[in-house]
């Protein structure tokens, strides 16, 4: 249990650190940033909850969402991590817990499938 939360912890600050990264894109191509920050979260979720279980996943969704508020929210952020087009950085922290909650829940829903069957 010890190891599949510090993993979670792990995972979850280096996807932090990634799409708070990632999500500025590149040069006047916000929307590709976006996409490619919301999949590292997703894939990471993905990755948690199927080979560290749920705890190994809350863990996981605490650290991300404590580096991306405190990359995005902390004093220094405003000057260097938060987009010149800020609707962005705005919407990179509305999906992010989507993009982490949607994988968890088709995990659920497709070994629930498995269990019936």
């Amino acid at each position: 249990m010890v190891k599949k939360i510090l993993i979670g912890l792990i995972l979850g600050v280096l996807t932090g650190l990634l799409g708070v990264a990632a999500h500025a894109g590149f040069v006047d191509i916000a929307l590709l940033g976006l996409f490619l920050a919301l999949v590292f979260v997703a894939a990471g979720a993905w990755f948690t909850i199927e080979w560290f279980d749920t705890i190994g996943w809350l863990v996981y969704l605490i650290a991300l969402f404590a580096v991306t508020a405190f990359l995005l929210f902390a004093p220094p952020a405003g000057d260097m991590l938060v987009t010149p087009q800020k609707w962005v950085s705005e919407a990179y922290v509305v999906l992010a817990p989507i993009a982490a909650i949607i994988p968890a829940v088709l995990v659920t829903w497709i070994n629930s499938r498995r269990c019936e069957e």
